[in-house]
């Protein structure tokens, strides 16, 4: 399970991460209906737990790998350690991914505004 996800200077619980991934997709998929969208949550944080260990703050940080190179290897792996067991072991494997990717792009936007404040100089005195 999902502890913590750490940024440059704070750490984040994961009941915070999933309260905040889900405003975000409702920000950012407002045509889809809550009940899907939890679905989307959901789908994306299972993954998120059964990755390496590594893996999140790698795809976050980027830089390894290109995005395109990263979802081919997740994909690959989802579908070979998740979901091969299933009836429809490609779709799903392509949909985790889908949804495990939003996620890396909130955890990314996550790690810009850490970066972003801890960059920004403090007002001394007015």
């Amino acid at each position: 399970m999902i502890e913590v996800f750490q940024t440059a200077n704070e750490a984040y619980n994961a009941a915070n991460i999933k309260k905040s991934f889900y405003m975000f997709m409702q920000q950012a998929n407002p045509k889809i209906k809550p009940k899907t969208l939890k679905t989307y949550c959901s789908d994306a944080l299972f993954i998120w737990a059964q990755l390496p260990e590594k893996w999140v703050q790698k795809i976050v940080d980027g830089g390894e790998y290109s995005d395109e190179e990263w979802q081919s290897k997740l994909r690959v792996y989802i579908r070979n350690d998740i979901t091969a067991t299933r009836s429809c072991p490609d779709k799903d494997a392509r949909s985790y991914t889908k949804h495990f990717w939003q996620l890396i792009i909130f955890l990314r936007i996550l790690n810009c505004i850490e970066e972003g404040r801890i960059a920004t100089p403090r007002r001394i005195g007015v």
